[in-house]
């Protein structure tokens, strides 16, 4: 038997990563909300307009996230890992390329495609 998401259940999946309110650069990948907090270097603000919502060219969904600055780098380290949370809940984690911050500087975000395919 093969995995398997429903459309409309994959659907729902992009639009809650949509209602995140902090994108953060992490030195590891968080897997619960707390662990945000552990391994944050930095993190900015992002709104429901950063986020579109939509079809990916395969069989899932995606989460377009547009570029992001005016963060501020708050512990000096290697990022890996980007964090999206709304406050409360973790809610998606993607690697980035590892990259050394430095405290005091600048924190600035590419944009960013999230695409959520079906489970292979």
């Amino acid at each position: 038997m093969s995995k398997f998401i429903p459309a409309a259940v994959l659907a729902l999946i992009p639009n809650k990563i949509a209602t995140a309110t902090r994108m953060t650069a992490c030195s590891a990948q968080p897997a619960v909300f707390a662990d945000i907090a552990t391994y944050m270097l930095g993190s900015v603000a992002v709104a429901p307009g950063d986020f579109t919502v939509g079809a990916d060219a395969g069989t899932g969904q995606q989460v377009a996230v547009a570029q992001k600055t005016g963060g501020a780098i708050t512990t000096g380290g290697t990022a890996t890992h980007v964090a999206f949370d709304d406050g409360a809940d973790l809610l998606f984690v993607t690697i980035c390329t590892a990259q050394v911050l430095t405290v005091g500087n600048p924190l600035t975000f590419q944009s960013i495609a999230l695409d959520l395919s079906q489970p292979t």
